[in-house]
């Protein structure tokens, strides 16, 4: 990518031969070009770009994000977020507890357990339930 400096004289950008008169300020400004040399293909939609912005700005709605060495050293996970949660696991102990401390849920909860273990030994020796 070439680097060109352009200044406004009477209301037309001109093109700076020699950049010894601007600010030290102004030399570290400069715009990108947004359109990229080859198209490019966003594998999860199959849509074609040809402006890095738009295909930046769609991976982003899509919840997604364009990982290079930008990213290197970022602490953040990458994963989902966990299914299996500590409150998860509280809730599941508490009922469990619970089933267990009454007689009447416990013999419900043995009954179901007798009835899938029939279904699944059904299954197995015939196919079908």
């Amino acid at each position: 990518m070439t680097k060109k400096s352009y200044k406004m004289v009477d209301g037309e950008l001109v093109e700076l031969e020699d950049i010894s008169g601007i600010t030290d300020e102004a030399k570290l400004h400069f715009v990108h070009n947004d359109t990229l040399e080859k198209p490019l293909k966003n594998l999860v939609t199959g849509k074609m770009y040809d402006s890095k912005s738009a295909y930046l700005r769609d991976v982003h709605k899509m919840g997604s994000r364009v990982v290079g060495n930008d990213w290197v050293g970022d602490n953040k996970p990458t994963g989902p977020a966990d299914i299996i949660t500590d409150a998860k696991i509280m809730e599941a102990m508490r009922k469990a507890e619970a089933i267990q401390r009454d007689p009447a849920r416990r013999r419900e909860w043995q009954m179901m357990e007798k009835k899938k273990a029939e279904a699944q030994r059904q299954f197995m020796a015939r196919g079908r339930v």
